[in-house]
């Protein structure tokens, strides 16, 4: 299976439209896309809603040029017609801008023009206090097979890993939850309360595959680098 240049996840910010992901995932791109989970269908009960709506977690894909397909970027491998393998749900595709980029931190912020009833922004949570053996699962978008639930823990805290500027990415969170290409830019939730702890980054392997070594920026370096301008 191949995986286009620059595919990657990320997660809605905000209301007005921020996306987060890896700068890594947009780096050198001439425009970018970003595929997002929008309710297609009304509520049928209260319940239907209790757990966090995948529209949170997006898939995001960076064009290294210009005069590719569009239809490119849908993934071949969708689970049923309109690829989102939840009922009630269909994936609506935005042009992005880029607005944001902070490649010391290997974090970029893109915009979308959406409506508001098609964003749900992400429950942000706090990386600082997480310990050894927490529950964690990631969202992302690995091999192409977008909006991915995979489950891990917390295998080790204050890690260090370089960004693509060559800086140290200081305090990064280990975690044995399958992290494979194209879950960049994804995010890293605390089991319990389904809140943002972290983004996945990079992983150890021999292979290029999950090796059970995966990395995620910590959430509140993310809060501080999110502001970051061209």
């Amino acid at each position: 299976m191949e995986v286009p240049n620059g595919a990657g996840s990320g997660f809605i910010w905000d209301d007005s439209g921020h996306i987060v992901t890896n700068y890594h995932v947009v780096r050198n791109s001439a425009k970018a896309q970003v595929a997002i989970l929008t309710k297609s269908a009304p509520e049928d009960g209260v319940g239907t809603m209790s757990s966090p709506s995948p529209s949170k977690a997006v898939r995001a894909r960076a064009k290294q040029g210009v005069g590719q397909d569009p239809a490119a970027f849908r993934s071949s491998m969708r689970p049923n017609s309109q690829g989102t393998g939840m009922a009630g749900y269909t994936r609506k595709i935005y042009n992005a801008k880029v607005v944001g980029v902070d490649p010391g931190k290997d974090i970029a912020v893109l915009k979308v023009d959406a409506m508001v009833s098609d964003l749900s922004p992400i429950d942000i949570g706090e990386s600082s206090g997480l310990r050894v053996g927490q529950g964690v699962l990631a969202i992302g978008n690995p091999f192409g097979l977008d909006h991915t639930l995979t489950s891990g823990i917390i295998s080790g805290l204050g890690r260090e890993i370089k960004s693509p500027a060559g800086r140290p990415i200081s305090n990064v969170i280990q975690t044995d939850a399958a992290i494979n290409p194209g879950n960049s830019g994804g995010p890293l939730l605390e089991a319990k309360t389904g809140r943002l702890i972290g983004m996945s980054t990079a992983i150890f392997s021999t292979t290029g595959s999950s090796a059970g070594i995966g990395f995620a920026i910590p959430i509140d370096s993310v809060k501080i680098g999110r502001c970051c301008t061209h």
